[in-house]
């Protein structure tokens, strides 16, 4: 299946079965499920961002959504996403479409580097999307990566923060410890925003 819109996104999310070959135990109670890509998707457009900077890109699922609407928005950025494991254009069988992908950059865990050279580049607004290791010291390192390069307006948004109790909890220390406002929204797997 290729996909070129949020319908083509959420329609192959359903049909993927992880088999136990390919699926891997990153302390996630459960797997992003088709809901989550619309609030992904959405959030984006919401703030209004020029860049998506994705630490956790697993099977490259919310890369598209992310890319999808940065290429509705008509904007220059992308999403630049790293992980432990290179972004697979081809994951059990469903091709991204070559319009969505030229949005995404992957790379591995040199996220401090990149983050710096695009936002010399890039000065709007980016969303910085937490979904690399949920134990607490893997969302915290992740957290201290990301944190110099986030600037006012910006948003944080953790996953797994329903299912992942590392992740909840460095994303409830840090709304408060920052003193910014923080929701979250309801899905299967729980999505945090942390507005900076």
């Amino acid at each position: 299946m290729e996909i070129e819109n949020l319908d083509d996104l959420c329609n192959a999310v359903t049909e993927i079965k992880r088999d136990k070959e390919n699926r891997r135990d990153y302390g996630v109670a459960k797997w992003s499920h088709r809901n989550d890509y619309p609030v992904f998707y959405t959030l984006a457009k919401a703030y209004n961002v020029d860049n998506v900077f994705e630490c956790g890109t697993n099977g490259g699922m919310s890369a598209c959504a992310w890319a999808l609407a940065l290429r509705e928005m008509k904007k220059l950025g992308n999403v630049y996403t790293w992980d432990v494991q290179e972004l697979r254009q081809v994951h059990h069988g469903m091709e991204i479409s070559h319009k969505i992908v030229r949005h995404v950059e992957s790379f591995h865990p040199t996220a401090g580097d990149v983050i710096r050279r695009v936002r010399r580049v890039h000065s709007g607004p980016a969303l910085f999307f937490v979904d690399g290791d949920h134990s607490e010291k893997g969302c915290r390192a992740d957290w201290v990566t990301i944190l110099p390069h986030v600037r006012p307006g910006d948003a944080v948004v953790f996953h797994d923060y329903a299912g992942a109790t590392g992740v909840k909890k460095i994303a409830d220390e840090l709304t408060e410890s920052f003193n910014k406002y923080g929701y979250e929204i309801t899905t299967n797997t729980g999505i945090y925003i942390l507005e900076w």
